[in-house]
């Protein structure tokens, strides 16, 4: 090995050591958000007697399917391409996905956080095809807003693609739709957003999107929101 090749070897240390840095840190950052992103929901039980009447309370509250049905009322309205789009996957979600798994699945993490006041989160998948509940227990629907949570710290746009990313890493990947609900403090009334992501496209709610974020051409922005109001 003659003394050129040396010191071009020498010379690409630095930019290994800097690429390895980089996949270290994105496993890092993945390994601490993940058990708070996906916390695993507990499989249901035989309800008990005298918890049937409570949860029947909490079903009649939030009204699950109302709300999603409410959404897809709110794009079909929508002649954009990205509600177009958001719509196609939300029809695809409920060939995969029985809508009653789903409305169980959003109704315990509402009630969740709610009870709690913490954020709630939880992925179902389908095949290729993932559903992305996330519900905020504040109003925070907006970019400056969201980041006060740590896993939400880069933006919603920069945690899609983490969470993409990360699908992409583990197996067969088709597409992402995200539900985010943001409830009011006083838990009467909220809002419901929808995020998607596949293989070229990530659409993100414009309300999330930083101004920064406006011109990447990566982005497309959507404006479908449904306000809900959350039975006492």
């Amino acid at each position: 090995m003659d003394d050129n090749t040396i010191w071009g070897l020498l010379l690409l240390l630095p930019t290994l050591f800097g690429i390895l840095g980089v996949g270290i840190w994105t496993r890092y950052r993945w390994l601490r958000l993940k058990p708070v992103l996906f916390p695993e929901l507990v499989a249901p039980q035989e309800p008990d007697s005298s918890v049937v009447d409570e949860t029947e309370k909490k079903r009649e509250r939030f009204n699950v399917p109302a709300i999603l049905h409410g959404l897809q009322g709110v794009l079909e309205k929508d002649p954009t391409p990205q509600a177009q789009l958001l719509l196609k996957a939300a029809h695809t979600l409920e060939a995969s996905i029985p809508t009653p798994k789903l409305s169980e699945a959003v109704q315990s993490l509402l009630t969740k956080s709610t009870e709690t006041a913490a954020v709630q989160s939880g992925l179902i998948r389908a095949g290729a095809s993932y559903a992305y509940i996330v519900v905020v227990p504040n109003r925070h629907e907006h970019p400056h807003l969201i980041r006060r949570y740590e896993c939400f710290a880069g933006g919603w746009s920069q945690h899609a693609k983490l969470v993409k990313a990360s699908l992409i890493a583990s197996g067969p990947f088709d597409s992402l739709i995200g539900y985010l609900f943001f409830i009011n403090p006083d838990a009467k009334e909220g809002v419901l957003l929808v995020s998607y992501a596949n293989g070229r496209t990530l659409i993100v709610p414009s309300t999330l999107i930083q101004e920064e974020e406006i011109k990447l051409d990566e982005l497309s922005p959507s404006s479908a929101a449904l306000e809900f109001k959350i039975s006492t």
